[in-house]
Parts: structure tokens; sequence; C-alpha cells
């Protein structure tokens, strides 16, 4: 936040933001990308989300929720939670993570299931060399928990303090072992009838259209065809086919730029003529052929 806002987020500052939304006609805040419960003013600021009627989603480690007080404290004012769970085993925590801490599950769904009033509960969890082989205990133990939302999420590829050696050995697999690795997660959760999602993987790396209907992509599309009409898509899009009604609907109305119109570092490929679904595809992260080159990419060769 203060990254973005050029200020220290003090009290005053953060009151001053969220009531400036409220008159805007806001009434959610996302609150992600670092772990906002070590946070000096998150307490405070959810306090006065709730005052000011916002609806609060919180993408957390879950590292401190482990806490009975934290939790106690906290998770009242929440009304929707995200956790990012890379694996379950303790012994292997602190590589994935980087650090000394390990976070008992156990105790966070525990804490989770009795100070916290479940309107919206799911899982992340970001394939990686050293978790790829343990994805369906983590399937295993949230169903235990009456989870029902879990998502696969391929890792963001452009991390500029990491070398090309270390992204490959301890961050991103290729595409084709990550989808080998989800096809036993997927089957065990349809055992506890909960819901996957596979977040950054293109379509054209996945075995069939049931995977296909999985992936974040597919919920935009369709997305975009029931709220807008082909005339309104046209006006907004980038890219639009006039022999095709679907469409990637440009995210930034004022820039037309492919690059712009792409999620998360993907971009569109204009080589692609051949994608198995009926829209176009995102492809992949644009740094991925820095690190896999384009085999594994099909329809698409080197």
């Amino acid at each position: 936040m203060e990254k973005m806002w050029k200020v220290q987020v003090t009290e005053k500052e953060l009151l001053k933001k969220l009531i400036k939304f409220k008159k805007e006609g806001y009434n959610h805040v996302t609150y992600l990308w670092g772990e906002p419960f070590i946070q000096k003013n998150f307490w405070f600021a959810l306090k006065i989300w709730k005052k000011l009627w916002y609806k609060i989603l919180v993408t957390t480690n879950a590292s401190m929720i482990q806490y009975e007080n934290i939790s106690k404290s906290f998770l009242p004012y929440i009304d929707q939670l995200i956790i990012s769970i890379p694996i379950i085993d303790k012994k292997i925590q602190p590589i994935i993570n980087n650090t000394k801490a390990i976070i008992n599950f156990d105790k966070v769904f525990i804490n989770i299931k009795k100070y916290w009033k479940w309107d919206f509960l799911k899982i992340n969890t970001v394939i990686n060399p050293l978790n790829i082989n343990e994805l369906t205990n983590i399937v295993n133990f949230i169903g235990w928990y009456w989870v029902k939302e879990l998502s696969f999420t391929y890792p963001d590829l452009d991390y500029n303090f990491y070398w090309k050696k270390y992204l490959k050995e301890n961050v991103a697999v290729t595409y084709f072992k990550a989808v080998k690795s989800l096809l036993e997660p997927i089957n065990e959760a349809e055992k506890y009838w909960i819901n996957v999602k596979i977040t950054d993987i293109p379509f054209c790396c996945l075995p069939n259209e049931s995977f296909i209907k999985m992936t974040d992509d597919y919920d935009y599309g369709e997305r975009m065809k029931i709220n807008d009409n082909e005339e309104e898509l046209k006006r907004k899009s980038s890219i639009f086919r006039s022999n095709n009604k679907d469409v990637i609907v440009n995210s930034y109305e004022n820039d037309k730029t492919k690059e712009s119109s792409t999620p998360r570092l993907r971009k569109y490929s204009d080589d692609c003529k051949k994608c198995k679904f009926y829209w176009e595809c995102w492809w992949f992260s644009e740094v991925y052929e820095n690190y896999y080159w384009l085999d594994e990419i099909k329809p698409i060769k080197k």
C-alpha cells in the first residue's frame, strides 16, 4: 500500500481512503499481496471497513491465524478468506516458504471454525517442484475440514530477483509436469465435492474440455459473454474477430495494446489459430519461453 499511495499508511490516511472509496460507491475490499495480518494497521482497517459496511476478502498464508488470540480478534471482521497452502508437510514448509516459520494448518482450521462466519473459504496452492507430488495430500486435508473451493495455480515466472536455474529447480515446473500432477488430486477432489480451479495454464496444455472449464480464463470468457452484448464488446475490446462473437475484453479502457489486455503478464499469440477452445487463448506467461522454450506448447511449435 505504501508503494502504491506514495505515503506512509497511517490510521488517518487509511480512514481518508476508505471514506473516499465509500463515497464513490465501492462496497468490497480485497486485501492481498503481502501477509496482511502482520501489517501494523490491519486490525484498525478491518474494524473501519466493517463500520462502513464493506464486504471484506482477505488472502493470507495463515501463519498468524494458527494462533487463537489473533484469530479471535481478527476473523470476526472478515467475510471471505483465501488461504495459501503450498504443502502440509512441516519439514518441507520452510524450504518452500524460504523461512523458518512452520504453519500448523490443523490449528488454522480449528480457529477458522471457531471464530469465522464461513461466508466463502478458498484454498490456493501454487504448484512447484517441491510440492508437485503432494497435491493429493492437500486435497485430502482440506476435504476433512469441509473446504469446498480449491485452486491450483501455475507460478508467476516474472521474478526479477531469481535467477533462471533457481526458478527451474525451486519455483516452476514445465506445463506438462504441472498438468500431469493435477490428474490425481482433481479426481480426489471429486470425492469431497470440492470445486477445483486451474489458474495460468494455457488451454492447449490441458487434456480435455472438462479441464478447460476449470480455468479462470474460461470463467472470464463466460462472464464477458453474459454481461456484455456484441456491440459493447466491440467498443471495449482491443482483440475482436468479426467472424466470432467471442472476444477477449481489454481490461484497460483507454489502452488499446494487446499486452494490456492479458492478465498476469501473459501474452496473446497471433500465431495460435488452432486453439481447441472457441475463443482466443491468452497463451502462456510472457517469460515462459526463457525457461522452457516452446516444445511442449501444442499446437504452438518451436
